[in-house]
């Protein structure tokens, strides 16, 4: 992505997430930078953590928060990035924009979450984020309480998220600035270099850029499966969407420097 940018005439600068500091003068800089951040075009951000680190994530969200307060632009939104980050609030706000969702369990009582698992296979959703869609397997059993109730013990901080392992094909659609660019296909047990470029049918492009638009998110990954019964939504996500296309195929990489160029054209334009 560096090579396109470089070729399109940009001057890239890749910044570690932990060198942003503010001057006495309430100014921004970072420790890579010799100017502040102000002479930048914008900030656009790839990863926030390497792993589920709730403090390592609210702390550097927080500077990012702080960052675009001072009139820095900052994509994905930082005041956003949060409900696309937590699974639970991902799952709640997909429901509360009415978008066809995948089967899911999501409550506090163990009661419940037994009977939805009861005899068939399931996946749990740990309730922190994670840079990709982390979920753990739980066998089909009559029983499946003692498990359950493992997991509760090891995520006690969040309600339970359960879903059924659907049939179909899982893709995962590019969004920047509510458009759909593209998709790449995967399964839960593929590494990202076996992801593929995918076409993609009208009803999982409105799908996806519904679910980016539910967000408010200008550059984000929307996870669907294709179901028997159509295509249903199963997250949305910022963090390894664009390594993950650029792997998926070689041509997602000069598409997404330019929509990012047209993104942070679009912003200058409005500040003018």
């Amino acid at each position: 992505m560096f090579r396109y940018l470089v070729a399109a005439e940009w001057e890239p600068v890749w910044l570690r997430a932990d060198g942003f500091f503010q001057a006495a003068d309430g100014t921004f800089h970072h420790d890579d930078l010799k100017t502040p951040l102000e002479s930048l075009d914008g900030v656009f951000v790839l990863s926030l953590c390497d792993e589920s680190d709730v403090a390592l994530f609210s702390w550097r969200l927080s500077i990012l928060q702080e960052i675009a307060r001072s009139g820095i632009h900052v994509e994905p939104d930082p005041f956003r990035i949060e409900s696309a980050w937590d699974p639970v609030r991902m799952q709640l706000r997909l429901r509360s924009a009415q978008l066809e969702t995948l089967p899911t369990f999501l409550g506090e009582s163990l009661e419940d979450a037994v009977l939805f698992a009861k005899g068939r296979e399931c996946l749990y959703r740990p309730p922190q984020g994670e840079i990709h869609p982390n979920f753990v397997k739980i066998e089909a059993s009559e029983d499946p309480r003692p498990r359950l109730a493992n997991l509760w013990q090891q995520h006690a901080d969040g309600p339970f998220l359960l879903v059924h392992p659907p049939e179909g094909l899982f893709l995962t659609i590019l969004c920047i600035q509510g458009e759909a660019l593209g998709a790449i296909s995967w399964n839960l047990t593929q590494s990202p270099t076996s992801r593929t470029k995918e076409v993609l049918t009208e009803k999982e492009f409105t799908l996806a850029a519904q679910a980016a638009e539910a967000f408010s998110l200008s550059v984000c990954g929307v996870d669907i499966v294709r179901t028997p019964e159509g295509p249903k939504v199963l997250s949305v996500r910022i963090h390894g969407v664009l390594d993950a296309f650029s792997l998926g195929h070689p041509r997602f990489e000069s598409w997404i420097t330019e929509a990012m160029q047209a993104l942070f054209a679009d912003v200058e334009s409005s500040h003018a």
